[in-house]
């Protein structure tokens, strides 16, 4: 069974939290929280209208914020930045032939998500770390806001098909 956050299609596998509901209702969430908060902020009268201003600012920054995404197909590894509006998007691939190790570090999961949101204290950070080691030895660190499972079963992908490379 396909987990709900991955989308396979034509032989890429990917994650696809922009369209997932739980990723909608964390930023309506946040929203909503922020509004309130910059509700309470006394202003004078003739500066109220810095309030609207900001709350307008807050609503765009939350609905156009790039998400990031993972994908792996046959020949890339790919990291999409995806957002509704398509000037905000952009993806960075890397030729799976070109790369020698894939290393990951980092708890983040939906679990230490909402520790971090509602609880004091570091549960594990909301983010991810991927080491890609290149053929040449050069490498390239990326931290990343995907869950650990769903980042674990690209990268696991990623890896069958480098080891595959490699038996040739």
């Amino acid at each position: 069974m396909i987990h709900s956050t991955l989308n396979i299609s034509n032989n890429l596998i990917r994650t696809n939290y922009l369209h997932t509901k739980r990723f909608w209702i964390k930023r309506i969430f946040l929203f909503i929280l922020f509004s309130i908060l910059l509700a309470q902020i006394p202003f004078e009268q003739e500066f109220a209208w810095l309030k609207i201003i900001s709350i307008i600012a807050l609503f765009l920054l939350l609905l156009f914020i790039p998400k990031q995404e993972i994908g792996v197909d046959k020949e890339n590894l790919y990291f999409y930045k995806d957002s509704i509006l398509s000037v905000f998007c952009s993806k960075k691939s890397y030729k799976l032939t070109n790369i020698k190790a894939i290393k990951l570090a980092g708890v983040h999961n939906k679990t230490t998500e909402l520790l971090d949101l509602f609880a004091r204290g570091n549960h594990g950070g909301h983010q991810n770390h991927v080491e890609i080691v290149f053929r040449d030895n050069s490498s390239e660190s990326i931290d990343i806001s995907i869950y650990k499972k769903d980042l674990k079963r690209i990268i696991g992908r990623a890896k069958e098909k480098i080891k595959s490379e490699d038996s040739f």
